[in-house]
């Protein structure tokens, strides 16, 4: 245990006291804002690295307030300028406070957030420590909420069961004192930096200082703060500068009304907020009869079932509770789909598997049957009609092709290597394969299989990948980010590479620009930037298909971690850690003798709403599992909704008198709860629902099981149509089928996945 001298450390007392607050707003509250030094410089190499990661990983549409904006972070002279007239008096204070403590004198920083701590009012009345007021991202048990004083300004108050962070909060109360709710929103988080709030205020190596659990606190407590203090000025039209009446519609579209939600419950309840989250919860306890049926109806027939995450809740809910009776059922994202259904026959005797995603995915299992000598099973789509996808087509038309064609005119001088996502048809892999060699990838793996290709294969050999044009971006944005934080951070991603290997092979990496996920695509700027400004203590997901500005975001997230970025699979992962952590915390608390506390875990999903039945079934067998200890968590899943998917009072047709109840969700924008959109979302099933995936329904799933039942010349017909296309035609050279060469990047995938590097065969292809 560290012993502090506090005689040799600055002071915080009295006669040093010198508030930034008028008289009259000093007299309703005591300051405690306190001057230790005058003058002085901050940690410029600390506040330069906070500045460009922070600009560099997200910058919002507003302007930047005037810390960053006029470059002085990082400046020696920074709290002089007169330049800084904007940014208030008690924030200028403290950060002159901190910013004084010298850099390896770690007992004298220790000892001044003692003390900020110490000028902490208690937080220990009914109402305090409530789950709405904890702060999540803190290592220790944290409350902080944030009130108007008399004077309009913000109180904030706090406490924490680590003294240190009970200091940050002291330190952050200091700094807000003399600030309105509407000046704390103009700071962004690279000024907050000017605090140092870092307990040991070490000057970190490149990415260190946002991956200390310090640091990590800082964000966390900041993030509280900014969320709060957004509240404010959603409840009061004063602050707001508007009138009563704008203020009123503003109130609807606070924190707490801004998206649908989720919150899922110990006991296994789950509360709906929302007329969308109203209809997703409505099929998430389905009875066992009904699943006991499906359940036997399969078994009889020896139907193996793979879907994927992104299916209509109805189907999900009642899917997994048939897997408790019969365990063929695999609900997955589309990188496992094809190897359970070959399980699925080899081990379980299937003679069909039904897939109940779009058609490259029954592709992909129709042909990986083939590859495993199983090309007798039998499998079918839930429709006869083509189930598409806006991305998988990309990679079939002509501009993907002239992509291509111009590394593959330039093999002989130039290696080049083409990764190609999972989710497009057979034929796009195999023709992509006869251009250039190929290997797919997933959103679980593209990123190492991208570093996997620049560390294994010629050192000017170029990568290109596609079709996914959002992706390719944020693999690119990911890259970069891995090159600015240094070889640790890369080591976590690949330990073959080092920052100064990555940079390197920054301009060898080429993604095709004009592929997009319909659904994906709606997680835009004006969804990012809400969920930015009312979700600021939530944690945020995003999956790699998600346009940059969201991801930007999570990304942020991500590095303190408050986020994660990857696949569907990486997003229920990173919610389930989020559970198991809760969890152990509560149990240690017990094992202490503590008094366990009330926990809310906030998640902005940032994917395909029919992830939702899935998160919610993992999350109440952890919260059951973990028995009395978890009583107290609650995880509130999130659902954003995008501008692109709101449906008006005028495009319904509701007009005032028809009973439509009406909110205002993003930038004004009127919309219309209910059947029609689902809280301000597309007809089609949502908030970011894929419509072709929304084909998979539950009457397909029977209607498909008479026809087997029915072995008539005529189900037969229509059971032919449902299977994928089999691509048994060549491409034009007379050699291996359509089928055969598709596969052949699909097996290399899975090679480079068992064995860590890339097949023998690819290698010297790209090389020869």
């Amino acid at each position: 245990m560290m012993m502090i001298s506090m005689a040799s450390s600055p002071s915080l007392s009295s006669s040093s006291m010198s508030s930034s607050r008028p008289a009259s707003a000093s007299s309703s509250r005591p300051s405690i804002t306190r001057r230790i030094y005058r003058g002085g410089s901050f940690s410029s190499c600390f506040f330069r690295f906070r500045s460009r990661f922070f600009k560099h990983i997200y910058s919002p549409s507003s302007t930047r307030s005037s810390l960053v904006q006029t470059g002085l972070v990082g400046c020696p002279s920074a709290l002089s300028s007169p330049t800084l007239s904007s940014v208030p008096e008690s924030f200028q204070t403290v950060a002159r406070t901190l910013s004084e403590i010298p850099t390896n004198d770690v007992k004298a920083r220790v000892a001044v957030m003692m003390q900020f701590a110490t000028k902490l009012d208690e937080f220990d009345q009914p109402g305090d420590r409530v789950p709405q007021n904890r702060v999540m991202g803190c290592a220790a048990d944290t409350w902080l909420d944030v009130a108007r004083g008399d004077d309009g300004c913000v109180v904030v108050r706090g406490t924490s069961a680590s003294t240190l962070t009970r200091g940050a909060i002291g330190a952050l109360a200091a700094a807000c004192e003399a600030m309105t709710p509407n000046d704390v929103l103009a700071l962004e988080d690279g000024d907050v930096a000017a605090l140092a709030l870092s307990a040991t205020n070490e000057q970190p190596a490149m990415g260190g200082a946002l991956r200390r659990r310090d640091n990590a606190t800082t964000y966390a407590l900041w993030s509280a703060v900014r969320a709060r203090a957004r509240r404010l000025l959603a409840t009061s039209a004063d602050d707001a500068g508007t009138s009563t009446s704008t203020s009123t519609s503003t109130s609807t579209s606070s924190s707490a009304d801004a998206f649908p939600s989720l919150v899922i419950a110990a006991n296994g309840n789950v509360s709906p907020n929302g007329a969308f989250a109203e209809q997703q919860a409505r099929y998430l306890s389905p009875s066992d009869d009904e699943a006991r049926r499906l359940a036997e109806r399969l078994e009889r027939l020896k139907v193996g079932v793979v879907a994927h995450f992104y299916m209509d809740p109805e189907v999900q809910g009642l899917l997994i509770r048939a897997s408790r009776f019969y365990p063929h059922i695999f609900i997955s994202d589309s990188l496992v789909m094809a190897g359970r259904a070959v399980e699925m026959a080899r081990a379980g005797g299937c003679r069909s598997v039904f897939v109940l995603g779009v058609d490259f995915m029954s592709e992909n299992v129709a042909a990986m049957l083939k590859e495993n000598d199983m090309g007798d099973v039998r499998v079918y789509r839930m429709d006869e009609a083509p189930i598409g996808c806006t991305l998988a087509d990309a990679a079939n038309s002509d501009e993907y092709h002239q992509y291509l064609s111009s590394p593959a005119s330039r093999r002989a001088e130039e290696p080049a290597v083409h990764i190609v996502y999972i989710n497009t048809s057979l034929r796009a892999k195999a023709q992509s394969d006869q251009l250039v060699p190929t290997i797919t990838c997933t959103s679980s793996n593209v990123v190492r299989t991208v570093l996997q290709a620049f560390l294994q294969l010629p050192d000017n050999a170029h990568v290109y990948y596609g079709p996914d044009a959002y992706m390719g971006a944020n693999v690119r944005e990911l890259l970069t980010s891995l090159a600015e934080l240094g070889d640790d951070a890369v080591a976590e991603i690949h330990e073959g590479h080092t920052a100064s290997s990555v940079a390197a092979c920054l301009p060898r990496f080429h993604y095709f620009q004009e592929g997009k996920c319909v659904i994906h695509e709606m997680f835009g700027s004006d969804v990012a930037d809400v969920v930015a400004a009312e979700y600021a203590d939530a944690y945020v997901t995003a999956h790699l298909e998600v346009p940059g500005e969201m991801f930007r975001l999570a990304l942020l997230k991500s590095r303190t971690g408050f986020g994660a970025v990857g696949s569907t699979q990486t997003i229920l992962d990173f919610i389930n850690g989020k559970v198991d952590a809760a969890v152990a915390a509560m149990q240690e608390e017990k094992d202490g003798g503590g008094t366990l506390t009330a926990e809310r875990i906030r998640v902005i999903l940032g994917t395909e709403v029919g992830m939702l039945t899935s998160i919610v079934e993992s999350v109440r067998d952890k919260l059951r599992d973990s028995g009395p200890v978890a009583a107290g968590i609650e995880v509130e899943i999130i659902i954003p909704v995008s501008s692109e998917s709101v449906t008006s009072v005028e495009a319904s047709g509701a007009g005032a008198g028809a009973g439509a109840t009406t909110d205002e969700v993003l930038g004004g924008a009127v919309v219309l709860p209910g059947p029609s959109g689902g809280e301000g979302c597309s007809a089609e099933g949502g908030c970011a629902a894929c419509p072709y995936m929304k084909m998979n329904t539950l009457a397909a799933v029977h209607r498909t099981l008479d026809l087997l039942e029915e072995e008539s010349e005529s189900a037969s017909a229509h059971l032919a149509a449902q299977e994928p296309d089999a691509y048994t035609e060549d491409l034009g050279d007379g050699s291996e089928s359509v089928a055969a060469r598709g596969c052949r990047p699909i097996v290399r995938m899975q090679s480079f996945q068992t064995k860590g590097v890339f097949p023998d065969e690819l290698v010297r292809t790209v090389s020869s």
